[in-house]
């Protein structure tokens, strides 16, 4: 009984962070879509995911909210002179046949003015609006450990990743 509880317990974290939503509206699809705690209100957060464009025709991510932030934003970090800055950008392009990635240190979402706390296990909406495929709503995982997420994403986007 012991050993069936402990196994258990070993699994379930690992069921948390591949139980992510895949949601597919024309020719795009959004995946693993995530976000890591926070530990203080006065910090913005972030979010990260990946989309697939199937399609034969360019689309671009134009826009995301959130009702868990006043304000959320496109961006991507940019080396300037040796220095790591980040910077807001007004599209996210995708290119067809591909699969663009939002992760730490690229293009990502910043989530700012948090209503709440981002807390391990909690779930909340990101409404994307693209160019073509319109608004489509993935619900993003908060998890500690975004290890098991990247992975899978490498090892199911063998197209075309920023």
């Amino acid at each position: 009984k012991y050993f069936f509880i402990c196994f258990y317990l070993f699994l379930f974290p690992f069921k948390v962070a591949i139980s992510m939503d895949v949601v597919t509206k024309g020719n795009i699809q959004i995946s693993s879509a995530w976000s890591r705690p926070t530990v203080n209100l006065k910090l913005p957060g972030s979010a990260y995911l990946s989309i697939k464009n199937f399609g034969s025709k360019n689309d671009s991510l134009t826009a995301v909210e959130t009702p868990i932030a006043k304000k959320a934003e496109l961006h991507n970090h940019i080396i300037e002179k040796g220095i790591m800055k980040m910077r807001r950008i007004s599209i996210i392009d995708l290119p067809p046949n591909s699969t663009t990635t939002l992760k730490p240190g690229g293009i990502h979402i910043m989530l700012f003015k948090l209503n709440k706390m981002l807390e391990v296990g909690q779930k909340f909406p990101l409404n994307l609006t693209f160019k073509r495929a319109g608004n489509i709503e993935i619900m993003a995982n908060v998890v500690k450990d975004s290890t098991r997420i990247l992975e899978l994403n490498k090892k199911n986007n063998k197209t075309h990743t920023h």
